[in-house]
């Protein structure tokens, strides 16, 4: 490959890379919103109680579903800044020992995590569409529709996919985004 041709590929991924780092900032604001409406919720439900003694209705129902939301759609954001639960003791110590044991272990549990994902996106995607076609709602106080909320689960299942998939190929060639 040509060093021109080279050149364009890389401007290419790295203007693939900066939209999908908008996608990641945007689910991570979106996330944010989720946690404020619940703050909100929960200000108008222990109003409401203590204060007409009439508690919001199929609150604890809404906050349970927009904890999905809360959670899917900033998990992608927290891989990339490696800000999710790990074994860091372990693995420092794996550091320490062998760097390039660890580059191995780093490959096998990205390639891992990236096909269990993927097989989860696919379901996902089909999980959203039965849901669609059966116009599913939850049960409880309030009948609340439940696709929009698993479309929500899939997005953020398949940006994670995605995250994993771009720190797989950090870690094969460690240049470029970080």
């Amino acid at each position: 490959m040509t060093e021109n041709k080279k050149l364009k590929l890389n401007s290419r991924l790295n203007g693939l890379l900066n939209a999908f780092n908008k996608v990641e900032t945007i689910s991570l604001v979106l996330s944010g919103s989720f946690i404020a409406m619940i703050a909100v919720l929960t200000i108008i439900d222990v109003t409401g109680r203590f204060a007409f003694n009439n508690p919001l209705k199929g609150n604890i129902e809404l906050q349970e579903l927009a904890m999905v939301a809360i959670i899917w759609l900033a998990i992608a954001g927290a891989e990339k800044m490696d800000a999710h639960v790990s074994m860091e003791l372990i693995l420092n110590k794996l550091i320490a020992i062998k760097s390039r044991f660890y580059s191995y272990l780093k490959i096998l549990t990205l390639s891992i995590s990236i096909a269990l994902f993927g097989i989860l996106s696919y379901y996902g995607i089909r999980y959203v569409l039965s849901s669609i076609a059966i116009s599913e709602t939850s049960g409880g106080p309030l009948y609340v529709i439940v696709w929009p909320l698993k479309i929500i689960l899939t997005i953020g299942i398949i940006e994670l996919t995605i995250r994993l998939i771009i720190n797989l190929i950090h870690v094969l060639h460690p240049i470029g985004e970080t």
